[in-house]
């Protein structure tokens, strides 16, 4: 009886580490016809806002780091781009936690959006220099507005996963 509470606990306390993984694979794949459009969108940018400020304890900055480095092999990007990216909006949710924690949704809205921008901005900025060329930055901005518009629907699904995580304790 024992075993199965703890197997049940480490189950539902790493849901948001299997859905940060999820997420990771699905920008993986190459979607084709999209393929010379956009880049991979990092949908789980809001996963990593989300748990930094209502739940750090089952996302914390380690896994976050560890997550970068996975998604920066898989996707085959320039070694610390994504690794700034998600441990620099971790770490800016997570200070500002007490400030944010309290806002309405639709200022957190606007509070993820700019710090994407912010973030996304900085990474573009870094990787024109990495490669000595100007790329063209409608694919950032492409990403950019498409994590801004599925913010909701994950935003939903991260909470929906730390309830049941919380269900546990």
């Amino acid at each position: 009886m024992n075993n199965d509470f703890s197997l049940s606990r480490f189950i539902k306390c790493s849901t948001p580490l299997l859905f940060c993984l999820f997420l990771i694979l699905c920008n993986g794949v190459p979607s084709y016809p999209f393929s010379g459009f956009m880049h991979p969108v990092p949908y789980v940018l809001i996963v990593i806002f989300y748990f930094g400020i209502f739940n750090p304890k089952l996302l914390n900055g380690g896994m976050v780091f560890c997550l970068a480095i996975f998604s920066e092999l898989l996707v085959q990007s320039p070694l610390g781009l994504l690794i700034i990216s998600y441990v620099l909006i971790f770490f800016l949710a997570n200070f500002l936690r007490s400030y944010l924690y309290n806002l309405t949704f639709f200022r957190l809205w606007l509070v993820f959006a700019i710090f994407v921008c912010g973030t996304m901005g900085m990474q573009y900025g870094l990787f024109c220099l990495m490669a000595s060329r100007w790329v063209p930055i409608i694919n950032m901005c492409i990403s950019v507005g498409v994590l801004i518009t599925v913010y909701p629907l994950i935003m939903r699904i991260c909470a929906n996963l730390d309830s049941y995580a919380r269900e546990v304790r």
